[in-house]
């Protein structure tokens, strides 16, 4: 997974392949800062999940107004739309990103 994601440490690289920008920093009263979500519109209504092409990439603010990959999000729609079931939704455990390596970093500007 992290050498298919390794492209989207660098945000240009991540607005090429469909993911669309924000400049709004998301954020949880009382919790902080959740960073800039990037989604990828026909990914996230392919109501398929796949763990090399995220739904969503989320950047926290960087140096200098650089944005740095943070995590990967996953979106599938509940298929019955309906809060009194349950089977129909798709759960994965949170998982961390790994470290990047210095050559990820050597070509993605705005890693430090």
């Amino acid at each position: 997974m992290a050498a298919a994601t390794a492209k989207y440490h660098n945000v240009a690289n991540a607005i090429r392949k469909g993911y669309v920008p924000t400049n709004t920093c998301a954020e949880l009263p009382g919790t902080g800062g959740m960073g800039y979500h990037y989604a990828n519109p026909r990914l996230s209504s392919d109501n398929r999940l796949d763990p090399l092409h995220p739904e969503v990439l989320v950047y926290a603010p960087g140096p200098h107004g650089s944005r740095q990959l943070a995590a990967l999000e996953y979106f599938k729609a509940d298929d019955d739309q309906k809060l009194s079931t349950d089977k129909d939704r798709h759960v994965e455990p949170a998982r961390p990103l790994p470290e990047v390596s210095e050559a990820e970093k050597a070509g993605s500007p705005g890693l430090p």
